[in-house]
């Protein structure tokens, strides 16, 4: 789900604990006196942070852009699932803060690696359908594992490519299956007809039929 990003509704929306972490990771409003600053209050905040040069300021913005991409249900189970790959408890390391752009947040605060990859596959499930190009020029070579690192990852390969050449397998269609049966059974009695048509009118060109011929015997 692509969500639109607004850099005041995401302050606003945001921590101050985890916005101050994130300026001073990036050298910023350091000087601004975050203990006393009321949540929300991010006018202050939004204004300082417009004052600074354009290359830090655009870099913080990309974080917060990325970080509200996360900031949603879908992008939530992208973080949990690449923790896991990571062997992170992100579910239980999460349950602290009460909405998703501060979990969003703070995974790009403390795990830059997860955030990043996590970022990639949400972007490519909210491509649309035009964006993906089939590949069927591939090279039909079988994979051999002579890397000492892979024998691990064949039988969990292999399943995954076997489960999804059974989930593309066409299906039989039943509509048509039912159809082929229905002509089939239709030429059949055409056949038996167009046969018993042509027996009765071989007999009334050879003569009368044996009954008419024992009456007017």
């Amino acid at each position: 789900m692509v969500q639109h990003y607004s850099p005041t509704t995401f302050l606003r929306q945001t921590s101050n604990a985890l916005l101050q972490a994130c300026f001073e990771k990036q050298g910023a409003l350091t000087d601004v006196t975050w203990n006393g600053l009321p949540e929300h209050q991010i006018d202050m905040v939004y204004d300082r942070w417009q004052d600074l040069p354009e290359s830090q300021r655009l870099t913080i913005e990309r974080v917060f852009e990325d970080a509200e991409e996360l900031a949603n249900k879908d992008g939530l189970k992208i973080l949990f699932e690449e923790g896991q790959f990571h062997k992170l408890d992100l579910a239980t390391e999460l349950g602290q803060f009460p909405n998703y752009r501060d979990k969003a947040l703070y995974v790009w605060l403390n795990y830059p690696r997860v955030f990043e990859v996590a970022g990639t596959i949400h972007h490519a499930h909210s491509l649309a359908q035009r964006y993906w190009q089939r590949r069927g020029g591939m090279p039909d070579s079988s994979w051999t594992g002579q890397n000492p690192s892979c024998p691990a990852y064949r039988q969990p390969v292999n399943r995954l490519l076997l489960r999804r050449s059974r989930l593309r397998r066409p299906q039989p269609n039943t509509r048509m299956a039912r159809n082929n049966e229905r002509m089939s059974t239709a030429r059949n009695v055409v056949g038996r007809r167009t046969n018993w048509t042509r027996r009765f009118v071989n007999t009334r060109r050879s003569g009368p039929a044996p009954a008419m011929i024992s009456l007017m015997g």
